[in-house]
């Protein structure tokens, strides 16, 4: 995946009330809380000062900030709550979700939605009036391993009106109890004036007497850490962090990050060591050996995977050419599993069987935008050429899924779109592309091909991919589909010309991804659009 999966470090922080104070007569710091500020000249006695940020943050304090992230929270997500489909002409696409089984699907998703959850980065809200700083997110820690809680500070305008001259305590108390909180270099940090209890324990407490030097304070913050003591490969625990009235979260992500997987490959090296050309055939083996002679013409050396499905199989016989033969129609996406399950190169090619390459088939080009650290792309697609009797004339698209989620399911809208992949000309940024790409290995393996998919299939692989691939579209490179009738083939490829079977493929894609409608009309052959409109 192309995606970075260091969590962003966030820091909440003091919000500069001094500067506030000098360009105004009063602050709102909510709308039940209004406070009369002082003028520029007052703020010079350290009388008036005092009293204000007392006044200031116990009216932060005061306020219950659980109730305030929750409300927050739901005003974002409250976008999502409702959704409608409008009639396409297709109504029985959008009709869909009146079936006995949507019950069942509403439970399962409900229990996704709860994994999902808690894998999500927490939902941090800071304060406008802090005494201190904190780590509002982004501290990750491997299980059974301790991290520093950085960031941790009290800012001096705080200490020197507030904190200087009391006692007060700082306490760090781990929430879900999966990991201690102790102070590093216990033994040279802890003198007089500064008390320790609870040390490597789900409960510390700091215990500070009046008179103490910020800089002395602020070091003995940098030596807290927490200890993961419980095994768990990927949870999140909550520090509550209480001092005087409030009350701050510290939130700390537990995860066991998996090994790299490297490839002993060097820039330098040719291109058949870096990709592999990987195909399904069924029932057209003309088709396939012009597809092969065609690849051996620019790649010589380059290795090709087919899977074969056929009922009385062929042989295909030629070097570096890995001929699977399966069950008779075991099935489409069934077969693109087995040839990526044998790719023991970084990236490889999807093509089909009917595909030609020609001098514009520069692979070269895909993996020069694969191998850009910059761009960070998973999979990139080039273009399809029908008919080069016409001239240029190639098919592609790039379409992006725009979607808004009710309390039925997903309503989904699917279109092309020009966003434009900055760095690489004439590439664009989408959800879906066409059936001719280069893609890293890896990530294609982490997403699969469902096998339920046996005649036809083709959006869901990156139905599947949706925000786990970074994928684009480009126009530098094309292959050429030569369509040929092979009667065989068409009598099981060809099944979704059927109402009954296209509605069937539609049911599982809908149940599957918890689908209340989508646009589906632009993949329909006019015949079936006439057909399922006259039955509307």
């Amino acid at each position: 995946m192309a995606f970075s999966q260091r969590e962003a470090f966030i820091t909440c922080g003091v919000l500069g009330v001094v500067l506030v104070v000098l360009n105004s007569e009063k602050i709102m710091y909510t709308a039940e809380h209004e406070v009369t500020l002082p003028t520029k000249h007052q703020l010079d006695n350290d009388y008036v000062l005092r009293p204000l940020l007392r006044q200031l943050w116990q009216n932060v304090a005061s306020d219950d900030k659980e109730i305030r992230e929750k409300n927050l929270k739901k005003r974002i997500a409250i976008e999502g709550d409702m959704c409608e489909c409008k009639p396409t002409g297709l109504n029985y696409i959008w009709s869909l979700t009146e079936r006995s089984d949507k019950k069942k699907q509403e439970t399962q998703f409900i229990e996704w939605n709860n994994i999902q959850e808690e894998r999500e980065e927490p939902f941090v809200v800071c304060p406008s009036l802090m005494p201190m700083d904190i780590p509002g997110s982004g501290l990750t820690v491997e299980p059974l391993q301790s991290t520093s809680l950085s960031g941790l500070a009290f800012h001096p305008l705080f200490w020197n009106y507030l904190f200087k001259e009391i006692d007060f305590k700082l306490t760090f108390e781990s929430q879900s109890r999966y990991g201690n909180i102790y102070l590093g270099s216990h033994n040279h940090i802890i003198e007089d004036g500064i008390r320790c209890i609870g040390n490597d324990s789900h409960r510390l407490t700091l215990e500070f007497h009046s008179g103490l030097d910020i800089e002395r304070v602020n070091n003995v913050l940098t030596n807290i850490l927490y200890k993961s003591t419980k095994y768990v490969i990927n949870a999140r625990d909550i520090i509550r962090l209480s001092i005087l009235d409030y009350e701050f979260k510290i939130n700390i992500h537990i995860i066991r990050k998996p090994y790299p997987r490297l490839y002993n490959i060097a820039p330098s090296d040719h291109i058949s060591k870096k990709v592999t050309v990987v195909c399904k055939t069924f029932e057209r083996y003309e088709a396939a050996r012009k597809m092969i002679t065609s690849v051996r013409e620019f790649y010589p050396n380059i290795t090709i995977i087919i899977a074969d499905d056929s009922e009385v199989p062929e042989a295909l016989v030629y070097p570096n050419v890995f001929h699977y033969i399966m069950p008779f129609a075991t099935g489409w996406f069934a077969g693109r599993n087995l040839v990526l399950s044998q790719v023991r190169t970084k990236y490889f090619v999807w093509i089909d069987d009917d595909f030609i390459f020609t001098e514009n088939t520069r692979l070269e080009l895909m993996l020069e935008k694969l191998e850009n650290p910059v761009l960070k792309i998973d999979l990139v697609s080039g273009m399809i050429d029908s008919d080069p009797r016409k001239g240029p004339i190639a098919k592609t698209y790039n379409n992006i899924h725009i979607r808004s989620l009710s309390n039925e399911g997903y309503c989904l809208q699917r279109k092309s779109g020009a966003y434009p992949l900055a760095g690489a000309p004439g590439c664009r940024l989408a959800d879906e592309v066409i059936n001719f790409f280069m893609a890293k290995t890896l990530s294609a393996r982490s997403i699969g091909f469902d096998p339920h998919l046996a005649r036809f299939g083709h959006h869901e692989f990156f139905w599947d991919g949706l925000g786990k691939l970074r994928v684009a579209s480009c126009d530098d490179v094309t292959v050429f589909h030569e369509r040929a009738a092979y009667t065989k083939h068409g009598r099981y490829r060809y099944q979704y010309f059927d109402v009954k079977a296209f509605q069937d493929w539609m049911l599982y894609s809908v149940y599957k991804n918890n689908v209340k409608c989508f646009n589906w009309a632009e993949y329909l052959p006019d015949k079936l659009k006439e057909e399922i409109g006259s039955k509307d």
